[in-house]
C-alpha cells in the first residue's frame, strides 16, 4: 500500500517480513522517550522477535519512508482462554511522523486486514491523556 503524509512525503506500508526486523529496532532505538510513554520498554531485539513469535493469526503492518521503518500496527492474540478469538491492536509511530496522517491510515488498514480474520472482537488500548483515542475511532467508524 502506498500513502503520502500530509506533507506530500510518500510512505510504503506492507505485511512485515522478517528482513524488517532490523530496522524495526532502528525505529524504537530512534524514538524519543514521549514518543514511547505509554508503551511497555524494552523495545530491543529480543522483545521484538516475540512480538513478531506471538501473532497468533495477527497481522503486523509495516510503514516505510524510504528504506527506514517508521511506524508499525498490529492486531494478535491473546493467550488466556477467555480471550479466545480477541485481538489487541497496538500502534507505534515514529515522532518525525505525528500529526501526518500515518497513525489513522494505519488504523484504517489494519482494522481492513482484521476483518474476516481469525479474530472475533478487537481491544483497542490507546492513551487517554490524548486526542489520538477519538480521532483513531472516528476513522475506524467511518
Amino acid at each position: 500500500m502506498d500513502f503520502r503524509l500530509k506533507n506530500g512525503r510518500p510512505i510504503t506500508i506492507r505485511e512485515f517480513a522478517p528482513a524488517d526486523l532490523d530496522g524495526m529496532v532502528q525505529m524504537f532505538q530512534a524514538m524519543s522517550k514521549e514518543a514511547l510513554q505509554f508503551g511497555l520498554p524494552p523495545y530491543d531485539r529480543p522483545r521484538l522477535e516475540r512480538w513478531v513469535a506471538g501473532l497468533g493469526g495477527g497481522v503486523l503492518l509495516v510503514a516505510f519512508d524510504k528504506a527506514a521503518v517508521v511506524g508499525v500496527a498490529m492486531v494478535f492474540g491473546r493467550a488466556h482462554a477467555r480471550f479466545k478469538g480477541i485481538g489487541e491492536f497496538v500502534i507505534y509511530l515514529h515522532q518525525d511522523y505525528h500529526n501526518q496522517g500515518l497513525g489513522s491510515f494505519l488504523t484504517k488498514a489494519i482494522s481492513r486486514k482484521f476483518g474476516g480474520g481469525a479474530f472475533t472482537g478487537l481491544v483497542w488500548k490507546l492513551s487517554p491523556t490524548t486526542q489520538v483515542p477519538s480521532v483513531y475511532m472516528k476513522r475506524l467508524a467511518s
